[in-house]
């Protein structure tokens, strides 16, 4: 749920987790205010995807994994394949792709270098700008989220996604396509807040889907790759059983139900116990980013999620509790093994927070579908109320949302549902 971006956050952004917008779920420090949640958005950062160096220790990402998901009835198609292009002085050049006339929804995904924090510096279609060139030095884009383009996207470090249509405003366009991308590490602040952006050179992979259909879909398919750390006692063979665990499904269908959007094939899968206690979120090799590449055990068409007992923030264990932390918004789009690739859960007890597992689980994966907050955390004022661009979302404090930075309710709208359905991983 996390998501915090005006323009004092432009580096949480790029943590992918936006320590609260691009997902990281609930952050809260019990007696004051509801959580916040880390969303990646920078969502949440990391990931060595570096395709390129040969001396690179890091494993190459979303290569030859299923990139045809036309079985299974995702409809989609990978119309840019995945493709390595250098970064030099924090821009790539321009790449191009074709839409197809029968696209219902195009998304964009680019795996870099743990560490480095990655957008799009532009995206243009036949007609239309998508994204603006220049955009983050624009004064109403402050913060690292992009409010004038059609499209609003948020920076996320190691690995990115944007997808288009996530508003009204955005449009799905047949045609040639030019599209660059930017990057850049933050230096000084502290604990990911503030510091100075520094543009990154380097190769990153980028790859381009689009959902083909003649028209959305009322209704869709969610896969689940469910991960298991021991937190809580459930692991690959007590979950599918384990009525507590059962009940988090139970209120993610609820939820969904409302939006057409049913859950579909669940995989159960075990990984290392060394990861119930995720203490680095953010930087070069953090435990986050380690975990998330765990994702290529389960299959590409489903969304990763990870359960911890604890997820340790950037300020460490005594500022506020990260119930949740999602890998974008969207997360990288049929793409295991990145930084970025999954949605990280923390099932520790906690009290005198508004937001359950229940809850939290639905509202990261969310995130990781394309959704913002309907509105940002203020804190009393002290930093500018931001809303998510969807028409029919409150513009007020209303708890019963589930995409509300608390993560307590479970309503979503219909144009919630139209972001979530044109995500290349909903089937139909």
């Amino acid at each position: 749920m996390t998501q915090r971006h005006p323009g004092w956050f432009i580096r949480i952004l790029s943590v992918a987790m936006l320590l609260s917008a691009a997902s990281a779920c609930s952050t809260s420090t019990p007696g004051t205010s509801p959580n916040e949640d880390i969303s990646s958005p920078d969502a949440s950062n990391d990931a060595l995807n570096d395709v390129s160096s040969p001396d690179s220790s890091a494993p190459d990402i979303g290569v030859d994994v299923a990139d045809d998901i036309e079985n299974n009835g995702c409809s989609t198609e990978l119309i840019l394949e995945e493709t390595n292009i250098e970064l030099v002085n924090g821009e790539s050049g321009d790449f191009t792709f074709y839409v197809p006339e029968d696209a219902i929804s195009v998304s964009i995904s680019v795996s870099g270098i743990e560490g480095v924090t990655y957008s799009l510096a532009q995206w243009i279609g036949p007609a239309t700008t998508l994204v603006q060139d220049g955009w983050m030095n624009m004064p109403d884009n402050q913060g690292g989220l992009c409010f004038t383009c059609p499209i609003r996207i948020a920076p996320s470090q190691g690995a990115v996604a944007s997808l288009t249509p996530n508003n009204p405003n955005a449009i799905v366009e047949a045609g040639e396509h030019t599209a660059r991308i930017m990057a850049f590490t933050l230096e000084g602040g502290f604990g990911g807040f503030g510091g100075t952006p520094t543009p990154a050179s380097g190769v990153v992979s980028i790859k381009v889907h689009a959902k083909m259909q003649d028209d959305l879909p009322d209704t869709g398919v969610l896969n689940l790759n469910l991960h298991f750390t021991g937190s809580r006692g459930w692991s690959a063979e007590t979950a599918p059983n384990d009525a507590e665990f059962q009940a988090i499904l139970t209120t993610m269908a609820e939820a969904y139900g409302q939006v057409g959007i049913s859950l579909g094939r669940i995989e159960y899968f075990d990984v290392d116990p060394n990861f119930q206690v995720i203490e680095s979120i953010d930087g070069e090799d953090s435990d986050l980013s380690e975990m998330f590449r765990l994702s290529t055990q389960g299959p590409p068409d489903a969304v990763n999620v990870f359960f911890v007992n604890e997820l340790i923030g950037p300020f460490g264990a005594g500022f506020g509790v990260l119930l949740g932390i999602s890998g974008g918004i969207p997360g990288p789009i049929l793409s295991p093994g990145t930084a970025r690739s999954g949605v990280a859960i923390a099932t520790k007890e906690q009290t005198d927070i508004p937001a359950s597992i229940e809850t939290t689980v639905a509202h990261e994966v969310g995130h990781y579908l394309g959704l913002f907050h309907i509105l940002e955390d203020n804190f009393g004022g002290l930093f500018p109320t931001v809303y998510d661009p969807l028409p029919d979302t409150p513009e007020e404090n209303n708890t019963d949302w589930l995409m509300h930075f608390n993560g307590a309710g479970i309503k979503l709208s219909p144009w919630q549902g139209i972001v979530m359905r044109s995500n290349p991983v909903i089937c139909h």
